[in-house]
């Protein structure tokens, strides 16, 4: 029983390969790491669905108040074992990215404690 290495999906149209043949990966997560060179992100990997005014519910709920699934919690096991399989240029960039999130965070408690 085949499961994504990246995604952990078991089910796919087409099972693909990491480039170094070592993995499968689901067709999603193997088309974004051919055209983008790194994994798929974890918030891209939800399927919209097929319902139109459903899809426009589900954006305008998702850009105003950020979606916590019921079993978030804080072990980051995950996350380490992801950000141990990218390479240093990518976890450079991802640092980046968070960094600037982290400032954005920071404005908007800055502006909410003025009020």
């Amino acid at each position: 029983n085949l499961e994504c290495y990246n995604c952990g999906v078991n089910k796919t149209p087409l099972w693909r390969r990491t480039p170094d043949r070592m993995h499968s990966l689901c067709n999603a997560c193997g088309l974004y790491y051919k055209q983008y060179n790194t994994h798929r992100p974890l918030h891209i990997r939800n399927k919209p669905s097929s319902n139109t005014a459903t899809i426009h519910q589900q954006q305008t709920y998702t850009t105003t108040v950020p979606y916590m699934p019921p079993q978030f919690d804080f072990d980051d096991s995950r996350f380490k074992a992801l950000v141990g399989k990218m390479s240093r240029k990518q976890v450079e960039g991802f640092l980046g990215v968070l960094e600037r999130r982290c400032d954005i965070l920071k404005q908007v408690l800055s502006e909410d404690h003025e009020c």
